[in-house]
């Protein structure tokens, strides 16, 4: 009961106190659009000392305001004594504050909110505005003026910008940093060129949230003078990873290249990850999000984000979609064509405390150029674990590349691909490189593609893929394994299990290309068994998608051969390379005739109904005779 009794208290008391805040018209305090600057900034500063002890609302009609910034005046400051709101609101897009500069090379901000450590949290909002910045460019010699729209510089409390367009800043837009507990909530908002940083949160230390719901972003992060270019952060949301975030329904246009670290151009870009604050993470959330084909890079987790969701977004930026290291959900996510990578994890990164690291893939759709690319660490021995689900790859080179060639590699990453369903590419689908493992379990293949690349460096790498399902033009071959002959060196494993194919009408449906000596390939516990005739060399309708076969007629067998890309059964494209056994069911009883790759030294019949065992012997290049199971 007494819980109740303080809640209607409470309400009551915030309702008493937003019924009696006070509301300031700016034009009874001398500040209009027919006002000079110097007088317009005269009276602002008079009436926000007068808030600053009472706080209340400041009422901005229709017009054009302009007010004057030099060394003199620098910034309006927001500085609350007490627990109470400040809010400026004006009439829409009819309402316009301007910056008037006379001075460059120096820093200038409209609203500066600053508190000192133990002074009480506030609440400013600023709504149903436009915030311009100056037209005034620096002389010749000169650097552009460092103007902000809006800045928490230290302190704890609230910032609520609300329908409001920023544009023009030569620095950033909207930024919080500093001591203390901040919240910063952007919505409905259009936040333009700001040449460094459209908006952001920073520090490390304090509980801080950042959110970002409905805002469009044009031309942030592209610096005005070419001394800067290509040095500025050039992101158009910047955020320390530790802080909490939930960016939403934002849109990204046009996005400069950004040259610190990873960051080139980003759009969500968040810096390295302290450890010891970790903790203070709740919540990092981007979702249904929109970027533009005039962006670089898209979203850019710092070194380490502990709970980051990546849902429903749409990527159409030119280069890398996702990038950086995380423990994340990526999911519901479509990778249009200009994307040249669609998720992206470079791992040498001393940050990372964790001995694993696991990723959840599901749901997405890649139309990109390529899909998942992970490097290993040099300098970590952890375990990256990849979990890819019902993902649709419609890529144009490789949907997953795992791994580097780098010298002294110690980490390891694992895949697990489950249910993904992929298309003809140019590359590729799958490389597996440097002692890292892959399970590719049930996929479906569309298309003449190779499924398999061994890339430069493949030293111990290992390949299984099961319940395959092929649903190709059944005139066509398939080239499922293609090492490149040069990496002879690789010794890798590769092992196809419980392979399906959609029309068993089909002449040939799996190949290998550009063997080499050292690799491994195991077939075995095939689901649809072929049906033969005998012939002394059975290859014109012997595929490898197959291990096991019914053979038909009374005939005999000394030759067995397989398909390379052109349907011509050469053994020097598959017989230094293939690892396994193969089966045949005799249907109707036949013979295993000696003289050809067969290693028997007299004929071996096999009854109707039994089956004969055969195992190839890489040493020797031969079909060795295991027995016959009747």
């Amino acid at each position: 009961m007494n819980r109740f009794i303080l809640l209607a208290f409470l309400l009551f008391f915030v309702q008493r106190a937003n019924a009696q805040m006070k509301v300031f018209e700016v034009g009874q305090y001398g500040i209009s659009p027919q006002q000079d600057a110097f007088g317009n900034t005269k009276a602002l500063k008079q009436l926000l000392a007068q808030i600053n002890q009472t706080g209340g609302k400041i009422i901005f009609p229709a017009g054009r305001f302009l007010f004057q910034f030099d060394s003199l005046h620098q910034f309006f400051l927001i500085k609350p004594s007490g627990a109470f709101k400040i809010e400026l609101e004006g009439a829409g897009s009819k309402t316009t504050l301007v910056m008037d500069i006379e001075e460059a090379n120096k820093a200038y901000t409209f609203f500066k909110c600053r508190t000192e450590k133990n002074d009480p949290a506030w609440y400013f909002e600023v709504k149903d505005l436009q915030i311009e910045g100056p037209r005034r460019y620096g002389k010749r010699g000169e650097k552009n003026p460092r103007t902000t729209a809006i800045l928490i510089e230290n302190g704890q409390g609230e910032l609520v910008v609300e329908n409001v367009t920023v544009k023009g800043c030569f620095f950033t837009g909207i930024l919080g940093t500093g001591a203390g507990k901040q919240t910063i909530k952007i919505e409905n908002c259009t936040i333009e060129q700001s040449s460094n940083i459209g908006a952001g949160l920073f520090g490390t230390g304090f509980e801080k949230h950042f959110i970002c719901r409905n805002t469009k972003f044009l031309r942030n992060g592209i610096p005005t003078e070419k001394t800067l270019r290509g040095k500025a952060y050039g992101a158009s949301i910047y955020c320390h990873p530790n802080i909490n975030i939930h960016i939403k329904g934002c849109s990204f246009f046009n996005n400069g290249r950004n040259a610190i670290q990873l960051a080139s151009g980003t759009a969500l870009y968040n810096q390295k990850f302290d450890a010891e604050k970790k903790l203070a993470t709740q919540y990092q959330i981007f979702e249904q999000n929109y970027f533009d084909s005039t962006c670089h890079d898209g979203i850019q987790l710092g070194f380490y984000f502990p709970k980051a969701i990546i849902s429903g977004n749409r990527f159409f930026n030119r280069v890398s979609a996702i990038q950086g290291l995380t423990g994340s959900l990526i999911e519901g996510n479509y990778f249009g064509r200009s994307v040249v990578k669609a998720i992206e994890y470079k791992m040498d990164f001393k940050a990372n405390e964790e001995d694993s690291i696991q990723v959840s893939i599901r749901k997405n759709r890649f139309e990109s150029k390529g899909g998942l690319f992970a490097e290993n660490s040099k300098r970590e021995k952890k375990v990256f674990i990849f979990e890819s689900n019902n993902n649709l790859f419609k890529v144009n080179s490789t949907a997953f590349s795992i791994g580097t060639a780098y010298v002294g590699d110690t980490s390891m990453i694992y895949l697990h691909s489950v249910s993904d369903t992929f298309f003809s590419t140019i590359h590729g689908n799958i490389s597996i490189a440097f002692n890292n493992k892959a399970l590719i379990d049930s996929p479906v293949v569309y298309g003449k593609s190779k499924f398999l690349v061994v890339p430069k460096e493949a030293r111990g790498a290992e390949t299984k893929v099961n319940a395959m399902l092929l649903k190709s033009d059944a005139r066509k071959n398939q080239t499922f394994f293609a090492p490149n002959p040069k990496y002879a060196d690789a010794n890798a494993r590769i092992e196809f299990r419980n392979t399906r194919y959609d029309k068993q009408n089909a002449r040939s449906s799996f190949a290998v290309m550009d063997t080499t000596r050292n690799w491994k390939i195991f077939l075995s516990d095939v689901i649809c068994p072929k049906t033969i005739q005998t012939n002394e060399r059975i290859g014109d309708l012997l595929g490898f998608e197959y291990n096991t076969y019914r053979l038909k007629g009374k005939g005999g067998i000394r030759f067995i051969y397989l398909y390379n890309d052109d349907q011509v059964g050469k053994e020097d494209d598959w017989k230094r390379v293939l690892a396994g056994q193969i089966k045949f069911v005799a249907l109707d009883g036949f013979q295993l005739q000696p003289g050809g790759n067969i290693r028997i030294q007299e004929s071996q019949f096999v009854p109707a109904g039994s089956s004969v065992l055969l195992e190839w012997n890489r040493k020797l290049k031969q079909w060795t005779y295991v027995g016959i199971n009747q």
